[in-house]
């Protein structure tokens, strides 16, 4: 019926059966997919119900495992007043959202539109809890400020951290690098940093790590942070 509702007033009447439920049916099974449709095919005036309602329950959207796909695809078919709302919802509960099974899609996805303002607030929610949140998405899309405050939290384990020189060879780096080395997920944030550290923070990434590269090894990964350690040179 939505695909094939050429006419305004049809649709119009689609609309107006449907709005009632749309929350419901934006978290189910099978009525998102009506939902999902609906963006696809109608004009943005008939549209409306479904922004009206993903403003007024962001969060619940996000969080769901259907309703996480279909705020997706809102985002995709907004106008841009639409996308810049939806958007300043989602960086509002960013570190919320990042630790959710399903928010975090949402969360990537702000993130794939590489907004510098959207990336830059949403580091902003990661500093500080650099060690809890390990996306890798965060580095690739971070600018050159952005990435070395993030990269020089990974090593003095603060958030208060500045980006001035790093103390090269520093046995504080050694522990506070330690627990992230080992871990099986966060190991990949060590290894993305090591991809797109600057010389000064691959430098002090390095002295960090070579320590505990006997123990290292032993791990799955542990090769994997070694063949980043003997990257031709780090970007200048």
């Amino acid at each position: 019926m939505v695909e094939l509702s050429s006419d305004p007033e049809h649709a119009a009447l689609i609309a107006q059966a449907i709005a009632p439920q749309c929350l419901a049916l934006m978290c189910d099974v099978n009525g998102n997919h009506v939902i999902q449709r609906c963006l696809q095919k109608m004009d943005s005036s008939h549209q409306q119900f479904i922004y009206q309602t993903a403003f007024a329950h962001c969060l619940q959207i996000a969080k769901h495992r259907h309703g996480c796909c279909v705020l997706q695809r809102c985002l995709d078919h907004a106008n841009a007043e639409q996308r810049a709302q939806l958007c300043v919802l989602v960086l509002s509960r960013a570190r919320e959202l990042m630790q959710d099974p399903f928010g975090n899609y949402v969360v990537q996805y702000v993130l794939e539109m590489k907004e510098p303002q959207y990336v830059h607030t949403i580091i902003q929610h990661i500093r500080g809890h650099l060690w809890q949140l390990s996306m890798q998405k965060f580095f690739t899309l971070a600018d050159e400020s952005d990435l070395r405050l993030l990269l020089h939290e990974l090593l003095e384990g603060s958030r208060d951290a500045d980006a001035g020189p790093l103390r090269i060879g520093s046995e504080q780096h050694q522990r506070n690098l330690r627990p992230l080395l080992f871990d099986p997920y966060a190991n990949y944030v060590v290894q993305r940093a090591l991809s797109l550290a600057n010389t000064p923070e691959f430098e002090a990434l390095r002295e960090a790590i070579e320590p505990h590269l006997t123990e290292l090894r032993g791990t799955p990964f542990g090769k994997r942070i070694q063949a980043r350690l003997s990257r031709p040179g780090a970007r200048t």
